[in-house]
């Protein structure tokens, strides 16, 4: 597939203009504080995505491996409420209009999650939609190969996308590390509840 640059670069824009929005004008979550993801350790998987053999798999998983708990606790410990932010950040929920000029527009949709929250969560949504068509499109039946995606057309997109947004929000060099590292975890939990 094709993945324009200027569709990477527009998204970041829009995205880190939204981010400067005050916590204080999000609308009255009608949701938990942190994403459900995180307290998957306290509910059963299937609240939280429909039953298949992936998610009982997934919660097969979850129940044996010692650290994800730790991890998730973790994660919803480090989570910031910094701005608003969308909630359910995804290409599903992004509208683009003069998808061939170089200034393509965007229309953020269904603002259903809304909230103050931290904006690596929506980045996060963005690289996982990009990482999910990158699994999508892969023809073997077999586990997905992450470490192909990362050279991919797909990882390259979602590298420019992260690098144009850090630049957008003008993130602190020395900040942007630690960013990184809990963006690709947030990511992660996102793949996870995909």
């Amino acid at each position: 597939g094709s993945y324009p640059a200027s569709i990477a670069t527009g998204l970041a824009k829009v995205l880190s203009e939204l981010h400067q929005t005050s916590p204080s004008l999000a609308p009255t979550p009608k949701l938990e504080s942190t994403p459900e993801i995180f307290s998957i350790t306290r509910r059963r998987l299937s609240d939280l995505v429909p039953e298949t053999a992936t998610t009982a798999q997934l919660a097969s998983v979850v129940a044996t491996e010692r650290d994800v708990p730790q991890r998730l606790e973790r994660l919803a410990q480090q989570w910031q409420t910094l701005c608003v932010i969308h909630g359910d950040l995804r290409w599903e929920n992004v509208l683009i209009t003069d998808g061939t000029s170089a200034t393509p527009k965007f229309h953020l949709i269904d603002w259903e999650h809304a909230r103050a929250g931290d904006p690596l969560w929506d980045v996060a949504g963005v690289v996982e939609s990009y990482l999910r068509l990158g699994i999508l499109s892969q023809t073997s039946d077999d586990r997905p190969d992450l470490r192909a995606l990362i050279d991919s057309p797909v990882g390259e997109a979602s590298a420019r996308f992260w690098q144009a947004w850090q630049s957008e929000c003008r993130l602190p060099l020395e900040m942007r590390q630690a960013a990184t590292v809990r963006m690709v975890e947030y990511t992660a939990c996102r793949l996870i509840q995909s």
